[in-house]
């Protein structure tokens, strides 16, 4: 069972420890369970049904899993959702402060007006998963690409580097999937700068 992320509800997170949490590009072993998983404080249950050890039974399931997540289509909120998510867990730990900021952003963004805040966490998982497939950064950026109009290019743009500043602290890694992040939506250097440029301002400290 799967408990519910509070910090994207925009309370401490249950799943948060000392401010951080295990979860990265990284694949990280569930216990108990057939598969690995990017964890992003969300355990991905998956396994064998009781009593089943047939390898056949697994591999048949985990082809049929696979296949069906390549094929999945996202909605251009739960595309936004990813990019957040991915953002946030590219330096293999998620801050409270990026897990609360995604949780804000969802909450006030015109984006989202249409998007049940109940889904948050489940979107979350959904991009955990993702991750954790072989090549799943690279289905993450295709996914975003293809569910997002063009006039939401720059905004995925901006809600990631608003996730990436919110801990005052960019890491490299961060910067890394900001960069294949843009030129996988075809921005323009005065659009990144413009959007980095509003992040720096907003999130200067005295």
């Amino acid at each position: 069972m799967v408990e519910r992320a509070g910090a994207l509800a925009g309370r401490g997170g249950p799943y948060s420890e000392r401010g951080k949490v295990k979860t990265g590009f990284h694949k990280k072993a569930v216990a108990g369970k057939g598969r690995a998983a990017a964890g992003i404080g969300i355990s991905v249950p998956y396994g064998l049904p009781p009593g089943a050890t047939n390898p056949t039974f697994a591999t048949t399931r985990q082809r049929f899993l696979k296949a069906r997540s390549m094929t999945q289509s996202v909605t251009p909120q739960e595309a936004l959702i990813y990019v957040m998510v991915t953002i946030s867990a590219a330096d293999a730990s998620m801050s409270d402060a990026e897990l609360m900021r995604i949780g804000d952003i969802v909450r006030t963004l015109p984006a989202f007006r249409e998007f049940n805040n109940d889904d948050i966490l489940s979107v979350a998982q959904a991009a955990s998963r993702v991750l954790a497939e072989d090549g799943g950064l690279q289905k993450i950026l295709d996914s975003v690409a293809d569910a997002l109009p063009a006039k939401l290019h720059d905004t995925a743009y901006a809600v990631a580097v608003e996730v990436a500043a919110s801990d005052l602290n960019v890491r490299q890694e961060e910067l890394r999937f900001l960069q294949l992040l843009r030129d996988r939506l075809g921005l323009d250097k005065l659009t990144v700068a413009a959007i980095e440029r509003s992040a720096q301002a907003r999130f200067r400290t005295l």
